[in-house]
């Protein structure tokens, strides 16, 4: 049986090793960081080496602002300043509950005035540990499924099938498989395969034969069809592809769009490139109005930290990504937006995830973070030009208190029992 001591020294050792020069005939150019993405990405690899800010905060008093002591098992630390951790006084967690109307807990009149911990890096990531209850957490989740797929968002299938061409979204599709509503005899159990010669006229018909969401007109929802089938079709087309089963399709579900549409195989926003060249300000595209309050509650909560005022605060664009086991999302920068000041709000839900945070260069080490279910992370100052991925999605950390919610929620479960969703969140302009 190992001991305690000998664990820790080879927690120690491990984590040291992400922090030397890499030095493997194999792998001659790999970046400190590339060395961290192989190592999490490996099925044997060591989660003790990660920096796990829940387990932090829970153990250390927050009655006063604390200067973070970099443990020994967490050597990667030392190369920077110290985080601290710091109480805010917005309660962000009693905010959650009045936004959502979750009367599910009874809560005591003196938490109101309850501090929101968190713990703040250098680089201006922000760390909040979850503040959702798992009434409000169900409800983000099931939104997430059953309604951000469906238009005027787009997803990562449009790129190869015609999502859209029925009155039902894909989600609501895969629950009446589930059900015996639909059989496999139905057209609508299928997901037709795009033809790689199909025009933006096919799209525009379909969609206002079925009535655009009422938010958007029909000249509007032309145009936002227009520039989302310039994106699909600048994207490689796979000849393999046939059409898909609406429930297999659900498993190959990665991300849709929130607000702008992004344009993946050109790294820009829609409307964002043609304003920047004609100086006009594209109006906004709608926004889900339940991520929008999440987004300004946390924006407002974190406000004594950031300088960035609330009330100047617009989300315009976002990413739903829907993570399976063996996924990840290699080392990138965001660069498409125009305005840095304003924070990148970004929260989970599901299984937890390790989360790597670095500098404006792949030449440093980052700093390896576990993420639970409900929490949030804020970047903001440098951090939002610094490097960062999730390089491991962590198997069987679905939490418990997720597991039963009534008999609807059972198909949502078995989903993310297996994944991961997150939901960031960003100011273009």
């Amino acid at each position: 049986m190992q001991s305690k001591n000998a664990a820790k020294r080879q927690a120690s050792q491990a984590a040291r090793s992400l922090t030397q020069p890499v030095n493997n005939s194999d792998f001659i150019n790999q970046t400190p960081f590339r060395a961290a993405e192989r190592h999490f990405k490996r099925k044997l690899c060591n989660f003790d080496i990660c920096f796990d800010p829940t387990k932090y905060l829970s153990s250390q008093s927050t009655t006063h602002q604390t200067t973070l002591d970099p443990a020994e098992q967490f050597p990667y630390l030392n190369t920077t300043p110290s985080p601290k951790i710091i109480e805010l006084e917005f309660n962000l967690h009693h905010q959650f509950r009045v936004n959502f109307g979750d009367t599910t807990l009874t809560e005591p009149t003196n938490t109101t005035n309850k501090k929101t911990p968190a713990l703040v890096f250098p680089s201006g990531l922000i760390f909040i540990p979850n503040q959702f209850t798992p009434t409000a957490q169900s409800r983000i989740i099931k939104e997430c499924l059953r309604d951000y797929t469906k238009l005027p968002n787009f997803t990562n299938l449009d790129t190869h099938y015609l999502c859209h061409e029925s009155h039902h979204g894909i989600w609501d599709r895969h629950l009446k498989l589930l059900s015996g509503e639909l059989t496999l005899n139905d057209k609508d159990s299928y997901i037709p395969l795009r033809n790689q010669s199909d025009g933006d006229d096919v799209d525009v018909d379909i969609t206002i034969k079925h009535q655009p969401p009422q938010e958007l007109d029909i000249n509007q929802t032309k145009k936002l069809l227009k520039d989302a089938n310039s994106a699909i079709k600048s994207t490689p087309f796979s000849p393999r592809t046939t059409e898909l089963l609406v429930s297999d399709a659900v498993k190959k579900l990665r991300w849709t769009s929130l607000g702008f549409y992004y344009n993946w195989s050109k790294k820009e926003y829609y409307d964002v490139t043609e304003a920047l060249v004609s100086g006009v300000k594209p109006r906004p595209k709608s926004f889900p109005e339940t991520v929008e309050k999440i987004c300004r509650a946390v924006v407002e909560c974190v406000e004594p930290v950031t300088g960035f005022r609330e009330s100047r605060y617009i989300p315009e664009a976002g990413i739903v990504n829907f993570y399976q086991y063996g996924d990840s999302l290699m080392a990138h920068q965001d660069r498409s937006e125009v305005n840095f000041e304003a924070p990148l709000v970004s929260f989970s839900f599901g299984n937890s995830c390790v989360f790597l945070m670095g500098t404006e260069t792949r030449d440093d080490a980052p700093i390896p973070i576990i993420l639970r279910s409900g929490d949030c992370l804020i970047m903001s100052g440098a951090c939002r030009r610094g490097f960062h991925g999730v390089p491991r999605i962590i198997e069987n950390t679905f939490p418990e208190y997720l597991e039963d919610y009534g008999e609807d929620w059972e198909p949502y479960k078995e989903f993310l029992r297996v994944a991961r969703i997150n939901v960031n969140v960003r100011q273009i302009w």
